[in-house]
């Protein structure tokens, strides 16, 4: 009973101890990003995916936790992906549309360089706004 004690007050310290660390980790990675310092930014990223993996052993919330946070990571990046290629498509339309600029009218022309840079914008304001709600869906 006494080693089963023992155990737990130690398990409960190296988690804490864990908290500490990547609550820390965290704090200095927001600080990196804010001065645009990308080495120290990939340099605390991976010291935070080491203290995350191998620290204080698994729990199954800080397990749930991080696999959500990087499930929306993922998502985001995947959302990024898509929207630039809509707009790389979009873009290839636009330089399509300038080399046929003398075939036709100044207000055809015209008419359909807008349309493409307002379906290039919807694109981009579309992505922010999923990009927003995954973010308010799970703080991270």
């Amino acid at each position: 009973m006494k080693k089963l004690i023992l155990l737990s007050i130690i398990s409960s310290i190296a988690m804490a101890d864990c908290s500490y660390k990547i609550n820390k980790l965290e704090r200095e990675l927001s600080y990196a990003k804010q001065y645009g310092n990308f080495n120290r930014v990939r340099g605390l990223e991976n010291a935070l995916a080491n203290v995350r993996a191998h620290c204080g052993g698994s729990s199954v919330y800080n397990n749930d936790y991080y696999t959500r946070k990087n499930e929306i990571k993922d998502t985001i990046e995947r959302l990024e992906d898509e929207a630039e290629r809509k707009i790389d498509r979009i873009e290839d339309k636009l330089d399509e549309l300038n080399d046929m600029k003398n075939s036709m009218s100044k207000d055809e022309y015209k008419r359909r360089k807008a349309e493409l840079k307002a379906e290039k914008n919807r694109i981009k304001d579309e992505y922010k706004r999923q990009k927003q709600a995954l973010k308010n869906s799970y703080k991270y």
